[in-house]
């Protein structure tokens, strides 16, 4: 079974672009978009995962990078692999225990065969890849490893090996145009309900109640003008009015907890939105999840009315 893939480069915590393979990643440049919004571009092309390729070449640059990497696996809508500078166990279990659903090793490495081998008795096969860029990357004794992995993910050098291998291959020829920051998929949503039907308050603003699309969570409460659901819609990020700074607010813009569109649904008296979003990291500026968590009232018993 062989299928493509889209991979990114992960530098600085954000995609980077002008580079062929590992070997290019002094030379790349970081992108302008977003790896959730890779992400969602590839969820509505149908992709079944993602690959990520971790460029950190510091342990700050690499702090940044993982903390990206467990919010794409917290909150990413399909599994997420992870690849780069493995040299330990160390390295793979930091990756699975961020959520990636495999690791992918690469046979360039002089240790690569022995680490493969110790990281499927401490992790299973099901959890590992093997990552070829040549078909030179084969071991001395021609066999490939398919009792310590699960999948092999082949640069097109390396695609000839597919044929002699009964794993699952990813390959990634075709679709690695998408990962550039420039050819990135864009979904345009179109309103089934005119602004002008809106009912807007006195700022001609509708008050927008934003929700978790995974598990309903109310996140936060803001505001749209018609500029800003326009953008949204164009954009599918989150963009409101902000009536402080009286200017156009991109959720996510300067934090990177950008809320993605899922859904936007009028209530019955066409005044209030309600958003279904695909939410990164948290809602609230106080670093909260949910803007909502100064309780007030609570009951966790049976309701009594008094006499």
């Amino acid at each position: 079974m062989n299928y493509e893939i889209v991979s990114i480069y992960l530098k600085d915590g954000r995609n980077a672009t002008g580079l062929s393979g590992q070997s290019g990643a002094a030379e790349c440049c970081v992108g302008s978009y977003e790896p959730y919004a890779i992400m969602m571009g590839c969820q509505n092309n149908g992709d079944r995962a993602m690959m990520v390729f971790d460029l950190a070449r510091d342990s700050e640059e690499e702090a940044v990078n993982l903390e990206k990497l467990r919010l794409l696996c917290r909150d990413g809508a399909i599994p997420v692999y992870a690849a780069g500078k493995i040299e330990n166990l160390e390295n793979i279990r930091t990756y699975l225990d961020l959520g990636c659903e495999k690791v992918f090793l690469n046979f360039r490495s002089s240790c690569g065969e022995k680490l493969l081998e110790e990281a499927a008795a401490a992790f299973g096969r099901g959890k590992l890849g093997w990552y070829m860029e040549t078909p030179e990357q084969v071991p001395e004794n021609g066999a490939l490893p398919e009792q310590e992995v699960s999948m092999l993910l082949l640069e097109p050098a390396a695609a000839g090996v597919k044929d002699r291998t009964k794993l699952p291959v990813l390959l990634h020829e075709e679709k690695r145009a998408v990962c550039t920051a420039d050819n990135v998929p864009t979904y345009v949503y179109k309103s089934a309900i005119p602004w002008e039907k809106f009912k807007k308050n006195s700022d001609g603003l509708v008050p927008v109640v934003v929700q978790d699309y995974k598990n309903n969570d109310v996140l936060m409460v803001a505001y749209m003008n018609q500029e800003a659901f326009e953008a949204t819609c164009r954009t599918g990020r989150m963009t409101y009015w902000s009536r402080s700074r009286r200017e156009l607010w991109v959720k996510g813009l300067t934090s990177g907890h950008f809320q993605f569109v899922r859904s936007l649904t009028l209530d019955c008296d066409n005044d209030t939105i309600l958003a279904r979003v695909a939410q990164i990291g948290a809602a609230c500026h106080t670093g909260h999840r949910s803007c909502f968590f100064k309780q007030l009232v609570r009951t966790d018993g049976e309701y009594r009315q008094d006499d």
